[in-house]
C-alpha cells in the first residue's frame, strides 16, 4: 500500500511542477535562421467603450428629483408626527377630565413627558424639512443655470 502511494506521488509530481512553472521566465524563442529572439506579434488594442454619461443638465435634474422625493418623505414624516401629537394631546385632555383613576397624576405626567418628546421629534422633522426645502430651491436654481451652460 505504501509503495502504491509513493508511485502515485511520483507520477503526479511532474503535473504539479508543470502547473507551477512560470513561463514568463523562459528564454525567448529564437529564430532558427538568424538566431535572434522572435518577438510575439502585436495584437491591436480594442477601443474601450465609455459608459453613456448624462450631461450636466440631466445630472442636476436627477439630483433635484431625488431631493424632491426626500422632501416629500420628510413632509409625510412630520405630518404623521403632528397627527400623533394631536392624538396624544386629546388623550391628555381625557386623562385630566377623568379623576376616577387612582394613578391619575402618574398617567398625566407620563402623557405630558410623551407629548414633550413628540414635540421635540416634530421640531427636528420640521428643521430637516426646512433644510431639504432650501436644498430643493438651490437645486432648482442650479438646473436653471445648467440650461444656459454650454457643455463640451
Amino acid at each position: 500500500m505504501k509503495i502504491r502511494l509513493i508511485v502515485l506521488i511520483l507520477l503526479l509530481f511532474p503535473i504539479f511542477v508543470h502547473a507551477q512553472y512560470d513561463y514568463s521566465m523562459q528564454l525567448p524563442i529564437r529564430d532558427p535562421s538568424t538566431g535572434m529572439p522572435m518577438s510575439r506579434p502585436n495584437t491591436p488594442k480594442l477601443e474601450t467603450v465609455k459608459p453613456l454619461s448624462r450631461n450636466y443638465k440631466e445630472k442636476m435634474q436627477a439630483k433635484l428629483e431625488k431631493e424632491e422625493r426626500k422632501l416629500v418623505k420628510l413632509a409625510e414624516k412630520s405630518w404623521k408626527i403632528e397627527l400623533d401629537l394631536r392624538e396624544k394631546k386629546a388623550t391628555l385632555k381625557t386623562l385630566e377630565n377623568n379623576t376616577n383613576d387612582p394613578d391619575h397624576e402618574k398617567n398625566v405626567e407620563k402623557q405630558k413627558e410623551l407629548i414633550t418628546k413628540i414635540e421635540e421629534e416634530l421640531k427636528k422633522a420640521k428643521a430637516e424639512e426646512e433644510i431639504s426645502s432650501k436644498k430643493v430651491a438651490d437645486l432648482e436654481l442650479a438646473v436653471e443655470d445648467a440650461k444656459f451652460r454650454r457643455t463640451e
